[in-house]
């Protein structure tokens, strides 16, 4: 009897919290019974008749060719094209859905949609959503970033033809530039420049009114775009005014690299030219990184370097290399995949990503380094009471990086190791003593025994 007693009152408290949670959304419109369907790719999902346009559900999106990527912390829900093999994703076999006999009279109200506080993404964009039934409720035409859309009058259908979303965004802009040209500016065109997570178009026009105009304009295989001019300083008209960019490389990282004419206008209306700089930006994140002066030192930089292959070593090394203003890498030997070097202009990162580790090897000798290095008294920061500031025997140390050396045009950098472990792996830390600066020639060699 307690038990029965017991039960019955967790179903009341779970029915009363969903009426209290259901209770403080707002009702903002119907649903309305429709013969309206909506298909992608010939092929009908799910949707709904808000205010005589079509909407879908964002999470049902997903075996259509989509991710649909929601973030708990931030509240977020993130509509993009799915991708494999660095290109855009078609599913191989779709749902099987078909739309519901109608049940009332055509644009009768069939439901309520609800307010919803989470914020909703379709190509990086912000757009409108709602709340139904617990899920996140799209207007179709919202997915024109990443496909298609058409309305079939004759069949009465919103229809969604996937396609490459670099090419949909990219299409007006070179057919203007063309149009210009034309017209206007013999010298306008564009130039197309490949990374592993999209492409790059740089387009020019000629003969404006106030001088050549460049623009660089990057966009993801999910859909994401970003207009590099954004993350510029600005100044006059603009920057794409002035900008001239030269040099443009993209890396194995998807790092984009470029020289530029760089001015600033601060609040009070003062310009200030920095003049031709360094450009790096993260084409994965869509982050700037860092404006360096050409000719000039580099004081804040990073670079990343993974080992995806099979074993080519018994040691790990790498090198890198600083050439117009640029610090670029590259791994030249390991024992196995799945090993990080992260390093920037305060330390030195190793990570085994946990995702590798299978037990190999490779493994194996990632794994005795790291117990070797804790032997000779290399601080495990994951240890209760261990400090960073903690002092370590300095013949230890001298033991220590003889295992790990990592040496500046030939000479060794000072440096304090130190040993944590994670989700993603086990870290070896080394942190410089003083600050990196690197300037145009220089190079760094990693060799890890």
């Amino acid at each position: 009897m307690k038990r029965k007693l017991f039960a019955a009152a967790l179903l009341l408290a779970a029915v009363l919290a969903f009426a209290s949670s259901a209770s403080a959304l707002n009702a903002v419109d119907n649903y309305l019974y429709t013969d309206i369907v909506a298909e992608i790719n010939g092929h009908p999902v799910r949707s709904y008749n808000v205010d005589d346009h079509m909407a879908v559900v964002a999470e049902d999106l997903r075996p259509y060719g989509f991710y649909a990527i929601w973030n708990a912390e931030d509240r977020t829900l993130s509509v993009l094209r799915a991708v494999r093999d660095q290109k855009p994703e078609t599913p191989a076999s779709w749902p099987e859905y078909e739309q519901p006999p109608l049940e009332n009279i055509i644009g009768m109200p069939a439901g309520e949609v609800y307010e919803t506080d989470i914020k909703t993404y379709v190509a990086g964009n912000e757009v409108n959503a709602f709340n139904i039934d617990g899920e996140t409720l799209i207007w179709f035409r919202d997915l024109a970033p990443l496909g298609i859309v058409n309305w079939n009058e004759t069949e009465r259908k919103a229809e969604l033809t996937l396609a490459d979303p670099v090419d949909l965004a990219f299409a007006p802009v070179i057919e203007g530039v063309d149009n210009w040209k034309q017209t206007a500016g013999e010298g306008s065109g564009y130039d197309i420049y490949e990374a592993a997570c999209g492409k790059l178009l740089v387009y020019t026009y000629s003969g404006t009114p106030h001088g050549s105009s460049t623009s660089m304009l990057f966009v993801k295989h999910t859909g994401e775009q970003l207009l590099i001019n954004s993350l510029l300083p600005n100044a006059g008209w603009g920057n794409s005014y002035y900008l001239h960019p030269s040099g443009i490389t993209i890396d194995g990282n998807d790092r984009l690299n470029f020289t530029g004419y760089i001015r600033e206008m601060s609040e009070d209306l003062n310009v200030t030219d920095l003049g031709e700089c360094l450009v790096t930006v993260d084409l994965h994140s869509l982050e700037l990184l860092s404006i360096q002066p050409v000719d000039g030192k580099i004081e804040n930089w990073e670079c990343s370097l993974t080992s995806y292959g099979p074993a080519d070593g018994a040691v790990l090394s790498a090198e890198w290399h600083i050439e117009q203003g640029a610090v670029s890498g590259s791994v030249t030997s390991s024992p196995g995949e799945g090993i990080t070097i992260s390093i920037n202009d305060s330390g030195l990162t190793l990570i085994h990503d946990q995702f590798f580790l299978t037990g190999g090897e490779s493994d194996q000798d990632y794994l005795k380094l790291f117990g070797e290095l804790k032997e000779l008294g290399v601080r495990d920061m994951t240890e209760e009471g261990s400090s960073q500031e903690e002092p370590q025997a300095e013949d230890q140390e001298m033991l220590a990086r003889e295992r790990i050396s990592l040496k500046l045009n030939g000479e060794e950098i000072k440096g304090s190791l130190s040993l944590s472990q994670g989700n993603a792996g086990r870290y070896i830390y080394l942190e410089f003593t003083e600050p990196l600066v690197l300037t145009a020639g220089d190079e760094l060699i990693l060799t890890v025994r």
